[in-house]
Parts: structure tokens; sequence; C-alpha cells
């Protein structure tokens, strides 16, 4: 069964006098949910590894929790289902955990090599204080490659019983209490409510189109514009069976939830007593609303997911492609045609360095929308690269920790889910592609011919390799190869990178101004030839071959986000 993209849609709760009741009971129940899950996920991690079904678990630990905190059993679900997800994501992520201590190791390893090369060199000139501090180096990582190596030896431990750690309201804000003051609190006491608040400031409902308006315990009316929530038993005789939530509107997309609690009617078939089989009718919703009511600094804003249609695809690889680059400091992207000729190209500025999430998610949300904005106008699919940055970031942290934190906040993984969610919903296909040597071939070869950056050009060769076209290495790289056949072999790329790193790297400054002219102008009849690009010599120029292609009149180049409306598009 294919499963509908999802959505989630917030608002905050008017602080009314008719909402009071409501709001104290929201802040009661948050904190018996959060102990629930909490519980929850203990019995299951004392479990562990087990035959047991999942259907049996989930019956023997939500008859505890029923017991325990005085529950409805769908509210005993509703943890469990939490506290069950936790455990899962230990469980799936405890293999991305060993290998990414491995691949700091290598980088740690690597590191320590470098520097015994340079003892060696410091040893044979007479350096002996520069001996004694890179010898000092060498301990300290040492010391840093035992406690990775004991790391992953716990890891194997928890993978193989099948119990795990986890910190419910962050490692961080749990060390916070042993340095009061340099984390902002005055006393333990104020530590402590934080602490409590952040890990039972949440609630969960999940939904089911079993029952009017998606849910069994909230339902929302938008004629009356009110939230009803069902009342835990353990507090029903505080606040009755039923507490009402009023003014609550969704400003934005209200469209997907009342599409979604549209009344219909269930049919299904049951056995009777009788053994036979009835037919029985409910009314139910079209689609299922899952509710999570959060408490942020006294406010509460409650999040509303529902499955929608994915629109109908408009995009298609006849018109084009768009290749999307994604780096630190900018989104950078080229717009092909259906030749792979250079159509429209800019550059997303962003900055998400040392950002909270929330604000990188923001910067990030507005440049994949102008993005899918761009590839929507021109009808064409989106093509980005299907890279692994954990792996990345793991193996180059030895680096340098500048280095370290643009791969930490580049976010690529947030970037990826968000344009896949956002091309959806509005009918653009997206499309990932092999990651190799794409800035390389961009900056080495049309980098100066079209008067790119090197994210453009990057993302020029992302967009053509969407349209499955192969590369062929310019003959201005013929230096690089011993015999001129070896340029046309599959592995020509390859040692083109490997040669760029033994002489230092590429100096991207070369490619861009070398040559005095720019030899095809942006946005004018330009090469392409399906699975490669064929070039000759004439005179001192490099001269491409060209496919009939209209003329498109040139546009200022674009200079980025969030001056949207000077993109090139």
């Amino acid at each position: 069964m294919i499963s509908l993209p999802k959505v989630t849609i917030q608002t905050i709760v008017p602080e009314l006098e008719a909402n009071i009741k409501g709001l104290e009971y929201l802040d009661e129940y948050n904190a018996v949910f959060g102990q629930a899950i909490r519980k929850g996920f203990s019995l299951r991690n004392q479990i562990g590894k087990t035959t047991l079904k999942e259907s049996s678990l989930e019956k023997l630990i939500c008859k505890e929790l029923e017991t325990r905190f005085g529950l409805s059993n769908s509210e005993a679900k509703n943890a469990y289902n939490k506290a069950e997800g936790v455990y899962s994501s230990q469980a799936e992520l405890v293999d991305t955990y060993i290998d990414d201590n491995y691949n700091r190791i290598k980088g740690i390893r690597k590191s320590i090599g470098k520097l015994r090369g340079k003892i060696k060199k410091a040893s044979e000139m007479g350096h002996a204080l520069a001996v004694k501090s890179l010898t000092r180096k060498i301990h300290f990582k040492s010391q840093k490659l035992n406690k990775l190596l004991a790391k992953i030896e716990r890891l194997k431990e928890s993978k193989k019983s099948g119990k795990f750690t986890v910190t419910f309201g962050s490692s961080k804000l749990f060390k916070a209490q042993y340095n009061l003051e340099q984390n902002g609190y005055s006393s333990h006491k104020e530590w402590l409510e934080d602490w409590r608040k952040s890990r039972s400031g949440r609630s969960f409902f999940v939904g089911s189109k079993n029952f009017t308006a998606g849910n069994q315990l909230v339902r929302y009316s938008p004629e009356l514009e009110t939230l009803t929530i069902t009342v835990s038993p353990c507090l029903q005789a505080k606040y009755g069976t039923h507490v009402v939530l009023y003014e609550i509107t969704f400003q934005r997309e209200e469209k997907w939830l009342t599409d979604a609690i549209k009344p219909t009617v269930i049919k299904s078939t049951r056995k009777g007593k009788d053994g036979e089989k009835k037919e029985t009718a409910r009314q139910g919703s079209e689609q299922p609303v899952t509710y999570e009511i959060v408490d942020k600094d006294g406010r509460f804003y409650i999040n509303a997911t529902v499955n929608v249609q994915p629109a109908k695809k408009e995009s298609s690889l006849e018109a084009g492609a768009l290749g999307v680059d994604f780096n630190p400091g900018s989104i950078d992207w080229t717009v092909v045609d259906r030749h792979g000729n250079l159509k429209r190209h800019g550059s997303i500025k962003i900055n998400i360095q040392d950002k909270r999430s929330k604000q990188t998610k923001d910067i990030i949300g507005k440049a994949v929308a102008e993005i899918v904005r761009i590839a929507s106008n021109h009808g064409v699919p989106v093509v980005i690269e299907d890279l692994d940055f954990a792996k990345k970031k793991a193996s180059m942290i030895e680096i340098g920790a500048k280095y370290a934190r643009m791969l930490s906040n580049m976010a690529y993984s947030q970037f990826n889910q968000m344009i896949e969610t956002r091309c959806s919903r509005f009918g653009v296909e997206l499309i990932l592609v092999d990651p190799a040597y794409t800035s390389i071939i961009g900056v080495t070869k049309y980098m100066k011919m079209y008067a790119l950056s090197s994210g453009c050009a990057a993302a020029l060769v992302i967009a053509r390799r969407g349209q499955g076209r192969l590369e062929k290495v310019p003959s201005s790289l013929r230096s690089y190869f011993r015999k001129p056949e070896d340029m046309l072999r599959s592995g020509a790329w390859s040692q083109v990178a490997k040669k760029s790193n033994t002489i230092g790297g590429f100096n991207r400054n070369k490619f861009y101004f070398s040559g005095s002219h720019k030899k095809v102008p942006t946005n004018c009849r330009m090469h392409g030839k399906l699975r490669q690009t064929s070039t000759f010599r004439l005179r001192k120029y490099s001269i491409v071959q060209v496919l009939e292609a209209p003329h498109i009149r040139q546009k200022p180049r674009a200079i980025g986000f969030p001056a949207l409306k000077h993109i090139n598009a």
C-alpha cells in the first residue's frame, strides 16, 4: 500500500478567559503523558530483544500504563506509540552510531600519521620544542581514540542485548545542572523547572478515520472554531469529561484539515456471536488527523498532521531539468533545456552557521520554496545529489573545527526532506543522482565556458546528470593523462580528481579567468549531446558543437535570497 504524504499545520491557542480551564488541563495532562512515555520506554527497554509479537508487547505495556497512571486505553496506546518510536529509532540508529565512530577513528588515525611525519622532520631539523608539542598532540588524540573504541564496544553490547540509553529532555540540559551560572540559572530549582518542562511539555493524540473528525480524543469544529478534548480518566474528577478550547483557527492551509475531517460512513464486516459475518457501519472521517499539543514558554501550540493526496506530476525531463548544489553559504541552481543547454542560473544566499534549529529550518524552507517555484514555472523536475553527509562529517572532522561545524550546520538531510515534501505537494518530480566529481567537472568544464560560479557550474552538471548524460574530459586537461585514449575511459574523472589532490587541489580562479573572452555567453545557443559532450580544437579556443535552440534574452544574474525578485527565473 502506497503511503500518502503528510503535512502538518499549526496554530496557537488564544489566551482567553474561556480557555483557562482547558489550558490548565493540558498543563497537567502533559506532565502525566510525559511520565507515561518514559515509563513505557523503560518497560520496553527492560525487555530488550524478544521473540514476542508487537501486538503482545503493546498489550502488556499498555495495561501497565493504564493501571499506573489512570489512563484510558487510547491514551495508553498513544504513550506506547511514542515510547516504541524512541526505542525503534535507537535500534535502527545503533549501526549508524557504530559506523560514525569508526569513521572518526579513521580520521584520527590519519591525523596521527601526519603528526608522526612532522615529528620525524622536526627531529631531523633539531626542533625539540616542536617535537614535544607534536608528541603531546599525539597523546591526546590517542586518548580520544581509546574512548571511541570503548564507545563502540558499548554500542555493540547495546545492539546485542537490545537495551539502549536515552536521556529524555536532552543530555545538554541535564549536564547544565552541574554548571548553573554558566548556563544562565540562578538556582537548581530554576533548572529543575526547565528540566521537567522539557520532559513533559507535550501530549500526543493518534488519529483514526474510524471516528468523527478523524480522532477519538480530539475533535476540531471549523464552523464553531472549537477544539474539544476528551479528559483523561485520571483527571475527570477535576475537569469533567471534556474541555473545550475556543477561537481555534488554522490561518494557513486549513483546507487540508477540513477535507480530512469530512464525515463519511465507514463500513466493515465482523463476526457476530453466532459466528456469522455481519456488515456494520459507523460515522467516520475521510482521513485520520493526528494532534500534538506543545507547551512552549507558556504558549500552547496545536500541530495537526493529515494525509494529503500528492499533486499530479506536471514536470517532465522533456522540458529540461533544474540542478541544485547545496553549499554551506548558498544554494546554487541551474536550469537546462532538454538538450542539456544552460537556460537560467542563480544563487540563493543562506547563512545557517551557529543558528538555532528553527532558524535553520526557516531559512532552508524559504530557499526550498523558491527552488520549487522556479522548477514549477519552467515545468522541469528538480535534480539533487544523493549525499551521505553523516559519513563525510565523521571522517573529515579531524581537518578542523570550522569545517566540522560547517558540515554539522548544513542540515543536508533536512534540506532533502523539505524539498521532497515540497516537490510532492506541487507536482514537481524529484531526481537523486550520484554526486561523484560534480564539483570538479563543473569547475574544469563549465565555469569558464559560461562565466558561472563554481556552485552554479556544479548545479549544471547535476542537472545534466539527471537527464542521463555523461561528461567527457575536456582537452585542456589532457596533460593529466599519459595517453590520449585514457581521457575516454570510465575512470577519467577519478584520475583528474587524484591528480588535483596530488598537486594541492584546484585553483578555481585559474579556470574562471584563463582566456580573455567568454567562450559561450549565458542564455545563447549552447552545446549539448545526449550521453556525452563533443569538443574539438580551433586556434587557441575550445569551440563547442551547438544544437539549435531558441534564443533567450539574457537577464541579470541572480544575487540570491532574500532578494528573490532579482532571481534570474
